[in-house]
């Protein structure tokens, strides 16, 4: 018996993440997003298996870039948060300049956070 609430399959997907079990937590974001297509927790988690998985990196950052320009009363700081994952899978990739795009966008919304600001420091020191 599934759970029909996002919340719910969303963090079972955690808990199968933590298990390292890939592909059931891909099944359990997924099936949370079709809940709750806002459920920006879930969207984050779905693409950060994306980008994990060899050649994804595209998807994932596809995936987040779409929540963002679909969800035009996003929380900004979930914005924040969407930017700075962003820049962490192009980093990951070796797309710096593009990382750097999103760390800066993340940076204008909120100086002080704290995963942007530590990787466009990565960003800099690399390119």
């Amino acid at each position: 018996h599934m759970p029909t609430d996002a919340l719910a399959l969303m963090l079972l997907g955690d808990v199968y993440a933590k298990q390292s079990n890939r592909e059931m937590a891909r099944k359990h974001y997924e099936s949370a997003l079709r809940y709750d297509a806002s459920c920006t927790e879930a969207l984050i988690s779905l693409a950060m298996i994306h980008a994990h998985d060899e050649g994804r990196v595209e998807a994932a950052v596809a995936l987040m870039q779409q929540h963002m320009n679909t969800c035009p009363m996003l929380d900004p700081a979930m914005r924040v948060t969407l930017h700075s994952k962003i820049g962490y899978v192009l980093t990951s990739a070796k797309k710096y300049g593009e990382a750097l795009e999103h760390y800066q966008a993340a940076l204008a919304v909120n100086a002080q956070h704290e995963d942007s600001r530590r990787g466009l420091e990565r960003v800099e020191r690399l390119l």
